[in-house]
């Protein structure tokens, strides 16, 4: 949906989009829908093959294709092979991107991956993080990278919002109580019961907390995980303070709904849940692993605790709680660096200049 999300606002930019991905995707029909020219590309390999390459790259040039920017690591190889066999009457070369969404996790500084990064002419990390990686396990020169961070629609968690009361209406939650939630699919690796767990440091509290666990179960061998958590409440005696709640296209009437936002997954690339929350201006608490570590600088525009810690979340809501001075300043400074720095104004933006830069346009 980031592959669309951009594809669209660089439309309403000026910019002419086409879509290569599978026909038979949900990004294809939504592709469709959103008016943005989608082309299937067949490759059925992992590295692509010589047919496919060629054909794209005639697609290419019947497209105007200047700009190819890349998203799936599995496909640099058929890109590289299609910007070669790229040819238009104009000669410009074709410029090609890569848009990095995962960290490396293994060692590629042989001499495949070498010759196929260097064809690239720009590599674009989300996270600083990221280039750091890219030093250390490529022989990319480094001077192509560059950091652009996938941005969101900040004025969609900032204005026309739902009072406190009319989402917690909404939502069938109690009006007056805390209430913590986290947001996102129900699976053992977002670790939910987490905040189940630092829910029970309060029960022997006056602090009438309550817990928000909005999403839906994930589908396959996790799925067992919903019920899970529905008896780890039962068992801790708290199935009246965690309410459970679907998946809902309007989150920001989740967000509404909070006072404090949690994200307890293990590790998060880029958690794109946590910076909607700090832009709905909730005090954002996430773990202390993956890019979220980026995304919140603890004590300045969240508050990070270890993965699993119960006792460390719980402090920290605590803390949430106990400091309302703390929490505006927070809350203040999160959303300011969000609309600075996480806006999708920004990431068209820092684009276009990486574009004009470094291509031929």
């Amino acid at each position: 949906m980031n592959v669309l999300s951009l594809a669209e606002r660089m439309k309403q930019r000026g910019w002419p989009m086409v879509i290569y991905g599978r026909s038979d995707s949900i990004l294809a029909e939504q592709a469709h829908l959103s008016g943005i020219k989608f082309t299937h590309i067949g490759s059925e390999f992992k590295f692509g093959d010589l047919v496919n390459a060629r054909r794209l790259a005639r697609e290419f040039a019947i497209d105007g294709v200047e700009v190819l920017i890349n998203y799936l690591n599995r496909d640099i190889f058929l890109s590289v092979l299609a910007k070669r066999f790229f040819k238009t009457k104009s000669k410009a070369p074709l410029s090609l991107f890569y848009y990095q969404h995962e960290q490396l996790g293994i060692d590629r500084r042989d001499t495949f991956h070498s010759w196929l990064y260097n064809n690239l002419d720009c590599w674009i990390a989300l996270l600083p993080s990221f280039i750091n990686s890219l030093k250390a396990r490529t022989k990319l020169d480094i001077s192509k990278a560059l950091v652009i961070p996938f941005g969101i629609d900040v004025e969609r968690f900032t204005t026309n919002l739902p009072t406190s009361s009319e989402a917690r209406q909404a939502l069938n939650l109690p009006q007056d109580a805390t209430i913590v939630g986290v947001i996102g699919r129900l699976d053992q690796k977002k670790s939910q019961h987490t905040l189940i767990e630092a829910l029970a440091e309060f029960k022997t509290k006056c602090t009438d907390i309550h817990v928000l666990i909005l999403g839906d179960k994930t589908h396959g061998e996790a799925e067992k995980y919903e019920q899970l958590l529905h008896d780890f409440a039962s068992d801790l005696s708290l199935t009246d303070r965690v309410h459970f709640r679907p998946h809902r296209e309007d989150v920001q009437i989740g967000f509404a709904a909070l006072d404090v936002f949690v994200l307890t997954s293990e590790s998060e690339t880029y958690g794109m849940v946590t910076l909607e929350a700090q832009a709905s201006g909730v005090p954002t608490i996430g773990t202390n692993a993956g890019g979220t570590r980026e995304l919140i600088d603890d004590g300045v525009t969240g508050l990070l605790f270890d993965y699993q810690a119960a006792n460390g979340l719980a402090k920290c809501i605590e803390r949430i709680v106990a400091d309302k001075e703390f929490v505006a300043k927070l809350s203040e400074t999160a959303r300011a660096r969000i609309e600075s720095d996480f806006s999708y104004q920004n990431q068209c933006a820092l684009l276009e200049n990486a574009i004009k830069k470094l291509s031929n346009i």
